[in-house]
């Protein structure tokens, strides 16, 4: 047997997968479904069930298949189950296993099932169907089976029931509660190859003198979820709409990504939240910090930003957007120079071109029309310039309510004195003077707040980071962009400043009312400052692939790798535009810069790229008051 953890008192909460328990609550709520569970139990009776399962089979026990017994005692062991519900095996099954019975629940396996498994799996259906006894499910799954083998028209006491919705809402419940199972037997094998293999098997029969792979199963189990045409998903639905369990490979694929059962998913970067992974996920029942597909469009489009804060009143800039070059320079020359101009969609911070002359701006636009940003580059919004200091705000929130952590000011500039093109960010500090009481309440109450109750009027309510770019005008506070996730590098610079424990803010963010009452959290005294250490040729065309020499650890200094890897020899080389942002934490503003440009200096690889003037605004501000 091989080494398993005993899961000492485990809960059945422990794998019950929602989606089970929400086509439970529907079943239950069809007029006449509590009738129909008393009349069917009544009718049968426990010794009526095991007429129907066991006329023609074999009680497992100590002498009678004595190594399935043994297995069968260490997956009740493994689940930390006392009691023994009754086991069978019988060849002329009603399905290939089951748990079954109203007051004493047993479980029936097919022999010709069993033949197609090794130990192993053989361990894994046997916690499938404890699973299902422990979970309470056998009273509706020996209903569901009767009234699915004999048929409703077979069972004269149940006439004037709306027979197809309820056999449709019963078999829905039926497969969703094998995923709940599903997670049952993976807990007992505590191998994900384990319970891939035994869904592999059930699929495609045995190995007999060929091989089955269980990567390439598991490979063809995510292309088959993985399919979003319309057409490949109505499919889908019409191929399951009359069977009592998940296909093999839906559940092969559930199962993998059930594997490590986190409490929390964290959702990081723009693209895989604008592509919907945080809704899949949730749909897996699993609780995420991230935005949905609809409300990551608060970053994935600008034309959608601004449509948002023009609807909520949130102050901004005027923009107007375009899909073809001529109206997109009509639109500058209306506007004036200097201005903005910004390709719409995902450009990973590099689709903004603060245009100082209308033949920059016209350049710009002939540019991103002619793909220099490909699909990001397709819309372009055009966008008066706002003059003033940046400022970054992080919202966490959970659709409603939320908290604010520090504010941080980022370098978007290539160069010493915010010269050069526009990057992703080439360094940052926190905390920011200008990031006054004032400030942050004016961004809670005219900013966040009505941007989060617009976006549950669309009926995307945005959960997750809401990163706030703010520009400090003659004006006040105007959003120049909304980002819908953690900001690079201001992340690096407030979360090191946070006193609390930022996991419970993100727990209480992935739910709806998670965050109603938590208060902001507590801030460390000190300073923290970052330097972007990026490749040469960035932003537009960087040069990768350089050998790096690391420095000694420096106290007080955190290097976060952002483009580097490791060639086959061992060598850490570049791999991005930007390849290290160094971190340092310190009891003051100046000492912090101090430690952090040296640490930046301290990597070594050919004509790196960084600035030594980040945070120079402070500087400039305590030198000032000073």
């Amino acid at each position: 047997m091989a080494e398993r953890i005993v899961l000492t008192d485990i809960s059945s909460a422990a794998w019950e997968h929602p989606a089970d328990r929400a086509a439970l609550n529907a079943l239950r709520a069809i007029p006449g479904f509590d009738q129909v569970v008393r009349k069917v139990a009544s009718f049968f009776g426990e010794r009526g069930v095991r007429q129907l399962f066991l006329a023609n089979a074999v009680r497992v026990g100590p002498n009678q298949r004595p190594k399935l017994w043994a297995q069968y005692q260490e997956v009740l062991a493994t689940l930390d189950w006392k009691e023994v519900p009754e086991l069978y095996v019988t060849q002329t099954p009603l399905v290939n296993a089951a748990a079954v019975g109203f007051d004493k629940p047993f479980i029936v396996l097919n022999s010709g099932m069993m033949e197609l498994l090794n130990d192993e799996e053989r361990r894994d259906i046997l916690g499938h169907e404890l699973g299902h006894i422990m979970s309470g499910h056998t009273t509706y799954t020996t209903i569901a089976i009767i009234i699915l083998t004999l048929g409703l028209n077979n069972l004269p006491f149940l006439a004037g029931i709306a027979l197809l919705p309820f056999q449709l809402a019963l078999m829905e419940w039926y497969r969703k509660a094998e995923f709940s199972a599903d997670r049952a037997g993976l807990l007992t094998t505590q191998d994900i190859r384990v319970t891939a293999s035994t869904f592999m098997k059930m699929a495609g029969g045995k190995e007999l003198d060929d091989t089955l792979s269980v990567d390439a199963f598991l490979e063809q189990a995510s292309h088959y979820e993985g399919q979003n045409e319309f057409a490949d998903k109505v499919w889908q639905v019409i191929n399951t709409a009359f069977r009592t369990h998940p296909f093999g490979t839906v559940r092969a694929a559930i199962a993998l990504a059930n594997a490590e059962h986190p409490d929390l998913v964290v959702v990081g970067p723009e693209a895989p939240l604008a592509a919907g992974v945080s809704d899949a996920l949730r749909d897996a029942g699993f609780r995420v910090f991230g935005p949905s597909k609809a409300a990551a469009e608060l970053e994935a489009s600008k034309r959608f930003a601004k449509e948002v804060m023009f609807a909520a009143g949130v102050p901004t800039a005027g923009a107007s957007w375009h899909t073809d070059a001529p109206s997109a320079k009509l639109a500058v020359r209306m506007r004036g120079a200097p201005v903005v101009i910004k390709a719409c969609g995902l450009a990973a911070g590099k689709g903004v071109v603060v245009a100082l002359t209308l033949d920059e701006a016209e350049l710009a636009i002939d540019r991103m029309f002619q793909g220099a940003y490909g699909e990001a580059g397709a819309e372009v919004l055009v966008e008066e310039f706002m003059a003033g200091e940046e400022l970054s705000v992080f919202a966490v929130t959970d659709g409603e309510h939320f908290v604010l952590l520090p504010g941080a000011q980022d370098h978007k500039r290539l160069l010493d004195g915010d010269a050069g093109p526009n990057t992703g960010g080439m360094g940052a500090y926190a905390p920011v003077a200008v990031a006054t009481d004032a400030v942050l309440q004016f961004t809670r109450e005219h900013i966040v707040t009505p941007t989060l109750a617009e976006m549950r009027r669309r009926e995307s309510p945005f959960r997750g980071l809401l990163y706030v770019g703010l520009m400090l005008t003659d004006e006040g506070p105007r959003v120049v962009e909304f980002n819908c996730r953690f900001g690079d590098p201001e992340t690096q610079v407030v979360l090191p400043l946070l006193e609390g424990d930022l996991l419970e803010l993100m727990m209480g963010a992935a739910v709806e009312g998670g965050l109603r009452g938590v208060p902001e959290p507590a801030i460390r005294d000190g300073a923290a400052v970052t330097t972007v250490v990026a490749s040469p040729g960035y932003p537009e065309t960087p040069f990768t692939g350089a050998p790096i020499v690391l420095p000694q650890e420096i106290p007080g200094v955190h290097v976060f790798h952002a483009g580097t890897k490791r060639r086959a020899d061992g060598t850490l080389v570049t791999a991005g535009g930007r390849v290290f942002a160094v971190t340092a934490v310190a009891p003051s503003f100046e000492e912090a810069q101090r430690l952090s440009l040296a640490g930046a200096e301290s990597i070594q690889f050919p004509d790196k790229v960084l600035r030594r003037d980040i945070g120079w605004r402070e500087l400039a501000r305590r030198a000032g008051a000073s």
